[in-house]
């Protein structure tokens, strides 16, 4: 789906829109397709490209990527704890 960003001088972004939106007149901006997991952050204006960065984690994310590294450090330590009581072979 197009995004419209508009953007001033410098390459930062003033308003971004997706959707339904008018063209404006006399300002800068950029029709772009966002690539999935991406944001746009800035506009290079000597090219007029924009400048995407990876969508940052959410707490939500972090939490479970924790959890998770846990999870696997709790199987490691079990299964370190049952090979030096002798329970594998």
């Amino acid at each position: 789906m197009k995004t419209l960003v508009i953007y001033d001088s410098e390459g930062s972004i003033i308003q971004q829109i997706t959707g339904s939106y008018r063209v404006p007149v006399g300002i800068p901006y950029l029709e772009i397709e966002v690539p999935p997991g991406k944001i746009v952050v800035a506009v290079n204006v000597e090219t007029k490209e924009p400048i995407f960065e990876d969508i940052p984690k959410s707490d939500i994310e972090i939490l479970r990527n924790k959890i998770a590294e846990q999870e696997q450090a709790i199987l490691e330590l079990t299964t370190t704890l049952a090979i030096l009581q002798g329970g594998y072979n």
